[in-house]
């Protein structure tokens, strides 16, 4: 298993507590993160049951993922999901099967341009959607 993405991947301030850290916290990610030790269908006691501990409570075995995954805090999905998605491959390929990989994309990491859009009135960089 592996994963792609942007900051919502990292879990960026995933402890939803003051004062945040302003900085990824791959113990709260919802797709690789394990803790739940031997007990395979446990969230580990933080209130997390990510995908990868919903896939070996599912077969009761451990599943290989790296630590940490490939998504990167502050990833544009234009500029370097092609890469992000080339280091899921090298990774998953030589493992066996079946492969899982996950992928959240947030608005900023799909609609980052050349233009921010801060208002119904602004213009749209050529690079973003514009029926967004």
């Amino acid at each position: 298993m592996d994963a792609a993405g942007g900051s919502i991947t990292k879990a960026f301030n995933g402890q939803g507590a003051s004062p945040c850290p302003n900085d990824d916290q791959e113990f709260f990610n919802w797709s690789t993160r394990l803790t739940h030790g031997n007990l395979f269908c446990s969230d580990g006691g933080e209130g997390v049951f990510s995908q990868a501990e919903r896939l070996e409570c599912r077969q009761e075995a451990p599943i290989v993922s790296p630590d940490p995954h490939n998504a990167i805090s502050g990833a544009q999905m234009l500029k370097d999901f092609a890469q992000q998605a080339s280091d899921v491959a090298a990774f998953l390929s030589p493992q066996s099967s079946p492969h899982y990989k996950t992928v959240a994309l947030g608005h900023n990491d799909i609609c980052a341009g050349g233009i921010e859009k801060v208002g119904p009135g602004c213009g749209e960089g050529d690079d973003q959607d514009p029926a967004n």
